[in-house]
């Protein structure tokens, strides 16, 4: 199994992958302020700015593909300015990862985001995928922020038959609980 990373920052999700036994065969990211050397170090892959930096053709049969694009134009934070003309680099990625064909792709973003970028046009540029958009409490897979909230979109080649299950579950784990052994750092 192989997983490449497509907006996908330092490689937070891809280290999941990495834990489930998934090879990751590299990284591309535009944005300057994720290349800080993290995810050469951590994975011992190439890290790019551009997909078309890398071979295309070898990417294909790719098990997995998985970003996060920009989310910043749909957060509460900026909730009265958001621009309904930006998706962002949203477009880019459906169609970069459409170009590339693995067999699953993982996007994370807002759940605004379906406001500006909407599932038609997922849909359009994602023909040969069953798709699954899901409003996810992080809370729910583990995160002490019991709210907040993100959209998952999940998308199977229609060949597999897949069908996307959550898994959200209940606990009752508090920041202390997961941030341990941290005495005489900074707060």
């Amino acid at each position: 199994m192989k997983a490449f990373g497509l907006r996908s920052g330092v490689g937070s999700l891809l280290y999941g992958e990495r834990k489930a036994g998934f090879e990751i065969v590299g990284n591309c990211d535009w944005r300057k302020y994720y290349h800080t050397g993290s995810f050469e170090h951590n994975f011992n892959k190439p890290f790019n700015k551009d997909l078309y930096d890398y071979d295309i053709p070898k990417l294909k049969g790719l098990t997995m593909v998985m970003g996060h694009p920009e989310c910043g134009n749909f957060s509460n934070l900026r909730a009265k300015r958001m621009d309904m003309t930006n998706a962002l680099d949203i477009p880019k990625f459906v169609k970069e990862a459409s170009v590339i064909q693995p067999q699953f792709i993982l996007m994370d973003d807002l759940p605004k985001s379906l406001l500006v970028y909407g599932i038609s046009e997922y849909k359009k540029h994602l023909k040969d995928y069953d798709l699954y958009f899901e409003w996810v409490s992080n809370w729910g897979y583990g995160n002490v922020q019991k709210y907040r909230n993100r959209m998952f979109l999940v998308a199977s080649h229609k060949d597999l038959k897949y069908r996307f299950i959550p898994g959200e579950k209940y606990h009752d784990k508090v920041t202390q609980d997961v941030i341990q052994n941290c005495d005489g750092l900074p707060n």
